[in-house]
């Protein structure tokens, strides 16, 4: 199931039932572990007096954890409750508990939604193409709601929140690469050479970085699993996992998610990713950064030495182009 990552560790029948019994005051039907997480550890929970719920349960070895990914379930519960006051669909949270006092582990409980996730390729939905054609229009309706959210400085939601941020988005950008790389030093994922050429790459391009000036809210991880259509029908039901929101550029979110990229989810953004130059540099640099800490991810949190190869070799094609 999830047996390559570092960080997944099933939670014992004790643990489940003490959790739903602390947080919802019910008790367990029955539960079942979800596949495919390897950094928190899921379960489909039936509880006895609050219906189906999803049990989300954090990570172990939490010292292999990077800097933000240590406050990710707090993160996660701020921006659902930012996402829900402004009419966003998003998971409903029920109780987050990070204090580790029933488990050594950060816990979140929210509702179940019946639902599917979206599909990495459009040949693989059941839909007709007019039913895909308006989810696609419906994402892209909500993702510009999100991206009308605006914050008060730039930085991960739980550090903006803790007086953390920063009021230049170069400013964060650059912590975030030295504090990414800081990381990936001790298990050589990147040499001086590569780690100079990027820190350089931000340096040259700090003017167009800071022609950025509202840090809105950004989900950071639109993968196609994190995005919900209702079972009953074709059409957008919410964000899920969003605990690497950041406050910031929102063409963050379109930087490596083209498998989204459609005339329908453009129409329903209310207008097409903007091709100017400085733009385009501006998400091959978010690439970057990205991709340099899934870099790390991979290599040690995950351990997939092969994707973290792969990685790395896409990291060089982009300092390529930034050069």
């Amino acid at each position: 199931m999830n047996i390559n990552s570092s960080l997944f560790a099933i939670v014992t029948d004790e643990q489940i039932r003490s959790i739903i019994k602390k947080v919802l005051h019910t008790d367990v039907v029955g539960y079942e572990l979800l596949s495919g997480g390897l950094f928190n550890t899921t379960y489909f929970v039936k509880a006895a007096d609050c219906g189906d719920v999803i049990l989300r349960v954090g990570p172990i070895n939490r010292h292999l954890l990077l800097h933000f990914e240590k406050d990710m379930m707090t993160a996660e519960a701020i921006v659902y409750r930012i996402l829900s006051e402004h009419g966003v669909p998003c998971s409903e949270l029920l109780a987050v508990d990070t204090s580790k006092t029933l488990i050594d582990r950060d816990f979140m409980v929210v509702r179940y939604q019946p639902s599917v996730t979206y599909k990495l390729n459009r040949a693989d939905y059941s839909y007709e193409p007019t039913e895909v054609a308006c989810l696609y229009r419906e994402l892209g309706e909500n993702i510009a709601k999100m991206h009308t959210i605006c914050g008060k400085a730039f930085g991960h939601v739980y550090d903006v929140a803790e007086g953390r941020g920063h009021t230049l988005w170069s400013a964060f950008l650059k912590a975030e690469l030295d504090q990414i790389l800081e990381y990936c030093e001790p298990y050589d994922i990147f040499n001086a050479q590569e780690c100079s050429a990027m820190r350089d790459i931000l340096e040259r391009h700090t003017p167009i970085l800071d022609a950025i000036k509202e840090p809105r809210l950004i989900h950071a991880d639109l993968g196609p699993n994190n995005l919900l259509i209702h079972k009953d029908r074709p059409a957008f039901a919410a964000f899920i996992d969003a605990d690497r929101a950041m406050w910031g550029d929102s063409e963050f979110d379109f930087a490596y998610m083209e498998w989204m990229y459609c005339d329908e989810l453009w129409r329903g953004y209310g207008r097409p990713l903007a091709t100017d130059e400085a733009s385009i540099c501006r998400r091959l640099i978010y690439r970057m950064i990205r991709f340099a800490c899934n870099a790390y991810v991979w290599e040690v949190e995950y351990n997939r030495h092969d994707l973290m190869l792969t990685t790395c070799a896409e990291i060089g094609r982009l300092i390529e182009k930034l050069k």
